[in-house]
């Protein structure tokens, strides 16, 4: 048996589809696709994770004509962790950073509040309309020249979207199906 029958059958033992173990092992589905085709075999890293989600020896995975044992896949057995890389966890604690600072920052707007306008404004001489000022949050970062820090945070914010997103296949799979639908129309 070929490894990519080994990684098709463990699979579907498991009852996962190509999505699901792709997600678990930190690949995309066609990359799946292509070890059980047997096109592509997964690298050293991969196999790793593979041999540990399994349950099963590298020998078993790599040999085609393995004699050994293979330890079974039980329905019921615990799932490992899914391996998370370093600059994955540094973006999601970017991600966490930047909703602090955006509350640090919220929080310092309310107990400090500053109005901000414009120097041009001043110095043109013209009437000041309540249009022309800015206030709360955006006013507090105009004022304390925080602008660069507010557009870190909110870049931060959107990093953890992005990972919530990709982290959740429901999540991607309802985005797909609702952008296909607006799509068609």
């Amino acid at each position: 048996m070929t490894m990519g029958e080994k990684i098709l059958n463990m699979r579907k033992a498991r009852g996962w589809s190509q999505e699901e173990l792709a997600d678990r092992v930190g690949v995309s589905r066609q990359a799946v696709s292509r070890w059980e085709s047997g096109s592509a075999k997964p690298e050293a890293d991969k196999i790793i994770v593979l041999c540990d989600l399994f349950g099963v020896s590298a020998d078993y995975l790599l040999r085609d004509n393995y004699a050994g044992e293979r330890v079974p896949v039980m329905a019921d057995q615990q799932e490992p962790v899914r391996q998370v890389t370093v600059k994955r966890r540094f973006l999601q604690i970017y991600a966490v950073c930047s909703v602090l600072a955006l509350f640090a920052l919220k929080f310092m707007s309310s107990v400090s509040p500053k109005a901000y306008i414009s120097r041009k404004m001043l110095e043109s001489g013209e009437i000041i309309t309540q249009g022309d000022v800015v206030t709360g949050l955006l006013g507090f970062t105009l004022w304390y020249n925080l602008e660069w820090f507010l557009i870190l945070a909110l870049i931060g914010i959107a990093v953890g979207f992005v990972l919530i997103w990709q982290g959740s296949p429901i999540l991607r799979k309802k985005t797909k199906s609702l952008f296909g639908h607006i799509r068609r129309k």
